[in-house]
């Protein structure tokens, strides 16, 4: 019974430690409320649960001087390259004691082992909503004063998705989103699933406009939709956890509005008036619009007849990124017109 005893306050401690690790980094990093709570929530949990257990008796059976294995660690271990790094190899710590302490709680008494075994399922849940919420996390840095290039099927010659995404890629665009407006949903798979993996190899953000299924298809890191498309909590329900979501909106009360649908991003336009391919006209936004930005922590989005002249503006006003479609195709200039935008853009940083 001591050696089980031993394996007890191990894993206790274990559990304990790796938690403790996980709700740090979410609270101080990634200031995710609800998972903060539902981690530390289990911290006290296991410590409550463990009070079953004598603590003289635990720390009775404790002897690390006789733990051999104490400071052992594998070379994976040794080096953490980035937080999620660090939140995942805690969080399985965690799992990987509660585990050992579900198998050996058996012997003493199995309601024990049950209330260990309901722990476990828990952070099976908050191993992966925290993974997908620090992934989200890391992506909103591509909108930090960046160009947001439109792969626009009004403007692209057919064959030309791939040769142009190049040339914006090129010129230091941080996202590419692909929009193919009355196109057959085939092509638009073919040409996202082509875009997609060169974003990925170039570490550019590839948003696919419009098509959820797409987006999921093409492992697209997320998809943009307009107010008479599937509601966010809806879509939701079938998109990767770590994928995300950009919502166009067109007057201040939509973007207050879309707020408690928590999208991850929130796009605002036609900032400036402007025309679209056939000529019709689009007439520009209320700026009060952009009051969004006292009201929500979301990146915003400018879309809409921004050209080289106005684009400071915006960053001056507190945009956090420059959707462009018509200026970066001028006299089909793709890599020159976007590099002047990047540079204007850059200044912002």
């Amino acid at each position: 019974m001591q050696n089980l005893l031993t394996i007890i306050d191990v894993n206790i401690n274990r559990s304990v430690e790796g938690l403790r690790v996980c709700e740090d980094l979410i609270r101080f990093i990634y200031r995710v409320t609800h998972i903060v709570t539902s981690l530390k929530e289990i911290r006290h949990e296991i410590v409550t649960i463990s009070s079953f257990f004598e603590k003289a008796k635990l720390l009775n059976s404790r002897d690390v001087e006789l733990d051999l294995n104490k400071f052992i660690d594998s070379e994976n271990e040794k080096k953490r390259d980035n937080p999620q790094e660090i939140f995942f190899a805690n969080i399985h710590r965690a799992i990987e004691a509660v585990r050992s302490l579900e198998e050996v709680s058996k012997v003493f008494d199995s309601k024990i082992a049950i209330k260990f075994q309901t722990i476990r399922f828990k952070l099976y849940s908050i191993e992966k909503n925290g993974y997908s919420f620090m992934a989200k996390k890391d992506f909103l840095k591509y909108f930090n004063k960046s160009i947001y290039a439109i792969l626009d099927s009004g403007f692209v010659k057919n064959n030309q998705y791939i040769s142009t995404a190049k040339e914006f890629i090129r010129a230091g665009v941080s996202i590419i989103q692909l929009r193919m407006k009355n196109s057959k949903t085939s092509e638009i798979l073919q040409v996202a699933k082509e875009v997609s993996k060169l974003c990925k190899s170039e570490g550019v953000l590839f948003i696919v406009n419009d098509f959820p299924e797409i987006a999921i298809l093409s492992n697209a890191d997320g998809v943009h939709i307009g107010q008479d498309d599937i509601p966010i909590l809806e879509l939701r329900k079938i998109l990767p956890a770590d994928m995300i979501i950009g919502l166009s909106t067109h007057s201040l009360e939509q973007a207050k509005d879309c707020i408690k649908f928590n999208p991850d991003y929130i796009a605002i336009g036609p900032i400036f008036g402007t025309s679209s391919k056939d000529g019709t006209k689009m007439n520009a936004v209320d700026k009060s619009i952009l009051q969004i930005k006292d009201e929500s922590e979301k990146p915003i989005v400018a879309i809409g007849g921004i050209n080289e002249e106005n684009i400071a503006s915006l960053y001056e006003l507190g945009v956090d990124s420059c959707a462009i479609i018509s200026s970066l195709y001028k006299n089909e200039n793709y890599y020159e017109n976007c590099k002047s935008f990047d540079k204007l853009s850059f200044k912002y940083k």
